[in-house]
């Protein structure tokens, strides 16, 4: 009798040991079928991180492209703009050197509008050439 509540107590243990063992090892199973998934995910997202660093790569060379083109084109129009000041400086001291040789006075109000004129335009060309200096 004590030998079969012994056979039957190694049965009840083996049996519960199998059926922890059995639900251990569904549990590997399924972690080691999520470690397989994230990986796939690991390499996936790779792949778009390397695809979006090219873009971004490509994107910044274009910004400074036209980063270049935007100073380039602010050059070109300060040139511009410092060019007809000095021109619009030149005709102002040439309308007033033809008035000197008619004859008129530097008090004269003709005389007096130009140098004001002349003085005013002259600053203007002064501060768009300081700008360009810098």
């Amino acid at each position: 009798m004590l030998r079969s509540l012994a056979l039957i107590l190694v049965f009840c243990l083996t049996s519960a040991s199998y059926a922890l063992d059995q639900g251990k090892t569904e549990r590997i199973m399924l972690l080691e079928k999520q470690i397989d998934a994230l990986t796939a995910q690991i390499i996936t997202l790779r792949a778009q991180n390397e695809t979006l660093v090219t873009q971004l790569a490509g994107i910044r060379s274009i910004l400074d492209a036209a980063a270049t083109q935007s100073e380039t084109a602010e050059a070109v129009v300060s040139d511009s703009e410092t060019i007809y000041c000095l021109d619009r400086l030149a005709d102002l001291r040439g309308r007033r050197d033809n008035l000197a040789v008619l004859g008129y006075t530097p008090n004269h109000p003709d005389m007096t509008n130009l140098a004001a004129q002349i003085h005013t335009v002259s600053e203007e060309c002064d501060a768009l050439m300081a700008a360009q200096s810098r």
